[in-house]
């Protein structure tokens, strides 16, 4: 009833059908067994809450009121609930085992203990400063997911709405996420481990902690920051993409690096291990860059207006490099492009095949020169 309560202590107990719109409270030494548990009502369990099949039939658990597992040592079993759906205040201290879980629009789940399931899917809000394990975690459009615990993501990461990984102590792990999607904002101010990425069109991520994977892609209209730190395998800015390292943050890239949009460095970037860097859009370095070699293509333009060095730096036709900072080269190779240089370039051997090398307020030191 709108007013009735059931309390169950000092034992093992079975009511399978609960339409809670009063108050349910389960003791720190009782056992209670529902197929059903419904309602607008307040629930408390400090004690062990099983969601069971009953004559065939599956469990349901659906939160509109509010629900505790309160304590560290309550127990939720909802494992055979095909989809718990919350669209009230679902809280969890201690230990909470679900198969699939729903949080409705104005809907709150929040974990400070330790839960896992199969899909979560978060169209309210979702919170974890426990541990949280799931096999895939959807964000949907007006969601928001916030983890300052631990969460280990399985086989999906769609985030459509806003997640953030909030604070310096929180951990994601993606890693067994073939691709993460960003097609909202990403935001990670701790440890974040992934595969792949990829930020859609409209999509943003921003790490200020330390981020880590193996292929990073930037879409068209996409965008990702970098204020801390962020080491990747493969690095691919598309046309029409934004991607930013901010003064003070480092970034390393292994083993691709394509810029094919628009791509600024204030920080560090280290792509030493990247055999050769193509330019297609446009490079802005402002702080510092290491590379091994460099091919700036037709239509691409790369700009160092701090401190750049690597081993070939090839200029295509179509494509520009303008210097106002400082350049070292092993070789500089000009095949049918602009090089513009108010700055200092250095190079063992310069090589104009085609194109134009204007020298203006700058200085070129190359150890020996050839014009084809």
């Amino acid at each position: 009833g709108e007013n009735g309560s059931l309390e169950a202590k000092n034992g093992e107990f079975a009511d399978w059908t609960i339409a809670n719109n009063g108050n349910v409270h389960v003791h720190s030494n009782a056992i209670l067994h529902t197929n059903s548990l419904t309602g607008n009502g307040a629930a408390v369990n400090e004690g062990k809450l099983s969601l069971d099949e009953k004559d065939g039939k599956g469990p349901t658990f659906d939160v509109a009121g509010s629900f505790t597992n309160k304590g560290e040592n309550s127990i939720l079993d909802a494992s055979k609930v095909e989809k718990v759906t919350v669209s009230g205040t679902h809280v969890n201290e201690g230990q909470a085992d679900y198969k699939d879980m729903l949080v409705a629009e104005g809907g709150s789940s929040t974990n400070s203990g330790t839960e896992q399931g199969n899909i979560l899917t978060v169209e309210g809000s979702h919170a974890n400063t426990g541990t949280s394990i799931w096999n895939g975690v959807t964000v949907a459009e007006n969601g928001k997911g916030e983890n300052a615990g631990k969460l280990d993501v399985g086989s999906v990461f769609d985030v459509i709405g806003e997640f953030v990984n909030k604070g310096a102590e929180a951990v994601l792990d993606a890693t067994k996420t073939a691709v993460t999607n960003v097609a909202g904002i990403l935001r990670n101010e701790g440890t974040a481990n992934y595969d792949d990425m990829t930020i859609a069109d409209g999509g943003k991520s921003e790490n200020s902690g330390f981020e880590k994977g193996d292929i990073l892609t930037v879409a068209t209209g996409a965008e990702h920051s970098n204020s801390g730190t962020s080491i990747w395998n493969n690095v691919t800015v598309q046309d029409g993409a934004t991607s930013t390292v901010e003064d003070g943050a480092k970034e390393t890239i292994n083993d691709a690096y394509v810029v094919a949009g628009d791509r600024t460095n204030k920080g560090e970037v280290d792509a030493t291990g990247v055999e050769n860097t193509q330019v297609t859009g446009t490079l802005d370095n402002q702080g510092t860059s290491n590379y091994d070699d460099m091919t700036v293509e037709a239509g691409g333009k790369s700009d160092n207006s701090g401190y750049e060095k690597g081993d070939i730096l090839t200029i295509d036709k179509g494509g520009e490099h303008d210097n106002s900072g400082t350049s070292i080269w092993n070789n500089v190779v000009v095949a049918g492009g602009d090089v513009n240089n108010t700055g200092d370039i250095e190079t063992e051997k310069l090589t104009i095949d085609d194109g134009l090398v204007n020298i203006g307020e700058g200085s070129l030191n190359a150890g020996e020169t050839d014009l084809n």
